[in-house]
């Protein structure tokens, strides 16, 4: 009896090391690369700090470290990392950086930029994050591109990528048979009077209100088009329609 309570004492005990350890593990925010485990440690008397091979990675450190994203470009692995203080006063503070790791350990850190609430792709050989950042009361808002390549950072100010800045086929398809069709008879140019809008019948009408709110499409070249149409033109082929008005 005192023996089968002995034996449940020490599997009891041994559970809980292995829980605990493994609730460890899953907490512990690190990552394999190519040239070793990279991990985020802290204490009681520092901040969180970055570790590659169990060694410090000098100036980073912070109240929030985070391993944001992985890419392989080559045979050498390019972290991201994010950090940033803790605070009411740290809202908009958050940095980035990017570390390029080889096989043999050694590592590259990147000057650090500003990091928003971000997406992030990787084309070939070269790594981009892009932000939406509040230009102001009645400005809307602009796109940053953060361009990573060969360990060098550029910043730049523009639109959106990814599904946000390429207009689709469809869409194009869509925009390219208003003007064919909605823009084909002479017999309506007395509406140009009263703008391109009141050209088109409700459905259509519909459909250009649509693509006129559109910042993507080049819509005031596509209007001087349709009036052109409406006094006669001849429509202008497919291909030159995607080049002119679907991508600006």
């Amino acid at each position: 009896m005192y023996k089968n309570k002995q034996n449940m004492f020490v599997f009891f005990s041994f559970f809980l090391f292995v829980l605990l350890l493994c609730t460890f593990v899953a907490a512990a925010d690190k990552v394999q690369t190519v040239g070793g485990m990279l991990e985020v440690r802290e204490s009681d008397t520092h901040p969180k700090m970055l570790y590659l091979r169990g060694r410090a990675i000098p100036n980073i450190e912070n109240d929030i470290l985070f391993i944001e994203n992985i890419f392989r470009i080559g045979k050498n692995d390019v972290v991201l990392v994010s950090d940033n203080c803790s605070g009411t006063a740290c809202i908009n503070t958050n940095k980035g950086r990017f570390i390029t790791i080889k096989p043999d350990g050694t590592y590259k850190v990147s000057s650090s930029f500003e990091l928003g609430d971000f997406v992030v792709k990787q084309v070939d050989k070269t790594i981009l994050i892009q932000y939406k950042q509040h230009i102001g009361a009645g400005k809307g808002d602009r796109f940053i591109t953060i361009v990573y390549d060969n360990g060098k950072i550029k910043k730049k100010e523009g639109k959106a990528f990814g599904e946000e800045a390429k207009v689709s086929e469809k869409d194009c398809k869509e925009l390219y048979r208003l003007y064919v069709d909605a823009c084909s008879s002479p017999l309506y140019s007395s509406c140009l009077n009263d703008g391109i809008s009141n050209c088109f019948c409700d459905a259509d009408a519909g459909t250009y209100s649509y693509y006129s709110k559109d910042k993507r499409l080049n819509m005031k070249l596509f209007d001087d088009l349709c009036e052109k149409r409406l006094k006669g033109a001849k429509p202008v082929d497919y291909s030159s329609f995607i080049k002119t008005i679907c991508e600006k």
